[in-house]
């Protein structure tokens, strides 16, 4: 599950480099990664990094979540 914070500006939720580059890449984790309860609509609603639901669903699936 992955968290609400974030690192260096970018929500987790939303960050490539974690969920790909390292949780994927490097580390091989080759399970499901999926946010916490109202994780991505946070992307807009509370952490005002995405543009709407759509792009806050879009950033999170682009980054390698697999479940919204």
């Amino acid at each position: 599950m992955v968290a609400y914070s974030g690192i260096n500006g970018v929500p987790c939720n939303a960050n490539a480099q974690l969920l790909t580059t390292i949780l994927r890449d490097r580390w091989n984790f080759t399970g499901m990664a999926f946010s916490d309860n109202g994780g991505v609509v946070d992307l807009y609603d509370d952490q005002h990094y995405a543009k709407n639901l759509t792009d806050a669903s879009a950033l999170a699936l682009n980054a390698g979540l697999d479940q919204v």
